[in-house]
């Protein structure tokens, strides 16, 4: 169902997830299968320490001993098979950095053109895929690059459109540039939120770092799924007076009380419950926690948002802006069609996974605040 932001938050109608927040915490799914890609960090560790710990299902179950010998054999061909897979998602996963670095002056057009420092040619302003009307378009409106483009991206996108609450959104508008930064020693990657001056923190830049452990032990490796995260970083966000998002005063006064309450915020993403991600199974196994629980299955969330962030989200900017790009699975039909009869004219010739142009206006009303 499409999801309509509360008036004059300037989100656009095409989001895929409304601003308002269930108290469950949110677990996007996919089925692509990215360098590193996993749906639950503590689901693989835990498994890990299952398959060695005397309580799978292997160990509970009395085979025949010349079974068990074959099993065993078997055994010995799943390790060679998981390690080869490490191996390979390892090379995928220095190839798409290498990618990356490619493609960067091409990103850091994108970034001048949005925040107005470049002013594409008239060339450059004309784009079509093939015989088609042009898209109609309402008179200047004076205004310089694109405003509040990654706020409606991430708005738009699947993974990341239900960690945005209401009171994150004037924030968000002030994102200047979302990227990834690679490492290949130790294998790594961090994503970067380049901010405007705003009222909100004096950081210039938020950052979320994740690392990834080629050592695995023989526990981890036999139930892996491929290359694992084993740290992650998040950064400390410097608040200005009484403008911290993650907490609400006392009966809607101000922000740094003694009895200020934790509220859910996108910027939550940016302080992990757990930093030691190698380590969840081993804790899981020492006892049932169910705080660990949480905080074991938010961090499986987290990372496959950071994931989605780095091989989809970031590449495909312009397409979640418009509302161009596919959204793994959700309903792409259930839109706000209030703009979509005068794009519907020039939709021929874009490809199923490009859709057509049905939202774009309705980003661009967005991006005027909503007029």
């Amino acid at each position: 169902m499409a999801a309509t932001a509360k008036s004059g938050s300037g989100v656009p109608t095409t989001s895929k997830a409304p601003l308002s927040k269930s108290t469950d915490s949110p677990k996007p799914s996919t089925s692509r299968r990215d360098a590193g890609d996993v749906s639950d960090v503590s689901e693989h560790t835990s498994s890990a320490v299952s398959a060695t710990g005397g309580d799978s299902r292997a160990e509970q179950t009395n085979f025949p001993e010349n079974i068990h010998k074959r099993l065993n054999a078997l055994r010995h061909i799943h390790m060679e098979t998981r390690q080869r897979e490490v191996e390979l998602q390892t090379a995928i996963f220095k190839l798409e950095a290498e990618h990356y670095r490619n493609l960067e002056h091409l990103y850091r057009k994108r970034q001048d053109i949005i925040i107005g420092k470049y002013e594409p040619s008239a060339d450059e302003g004309k784009f079509a895929l093939g015989p088609r009307a042009d898209i109609p378009t309402s008179p200047d409106d004076g205004q310089m690059g694109i405003p509040k483009f990654w706020l409606v991206v991430l708005n738009y996108a699947a993974h990341t459109a239900d960690m945005i609450h209401p009171q994150d959104v004037a924030a968000l508008e002030f994102l200047k540039d979302v990227r990834v930064e690679y490492k290949d020693s130790p294998l790594a990657f961090t994503l970067i939120f380049e901010s405007l001056p705003n009222p909100y923190f004096t950081n210039t830049t938020l950052t979320r770092y994740f690392e990834y452990g080629l050592d695995m032990s023989p526990a981890q490796l036999y139930s892996s799924s491929g290359l694992m995260p084993t740290k992650t970083e998040g950064c400390e966000i410097k608040w200005k007076e009484g403008k911290n998002l993650t907490k609400r005063g006392p009966a809607g006064g101000n922000v740094n009380s003694k009895d200020d309450k934790r509220v859910d915020s996108f910027f939550d993403f940016f302080t992990p419950a757990i930093v030691d991600l190698g380590k969840i199974g081993q804790m899981l196994a020492e006892g049932e926690d169910e705080d660990l629980m949480e905080k074991a299955e938010q961090a499986g969330i987290e990372y496959e948002i950071a994931t989605a962030l780095r091989t989809r989200i970031i590449p495909r900017a312009l397409l979640f802006y418009t509302g161009e790009a596919d959204t793994d699975g959700v309903d792409d039909s259930d839109y706000s069609g209030e703009y979509s009869e005068s794009e519907d004219e020039g939709a021929e010739g874009l490809s199923e996974e490009e859709g057509g142009s049905d939202n774009e206006t309705d980003a661009r009303k967005a991006s005027k605040g909503g007029r």
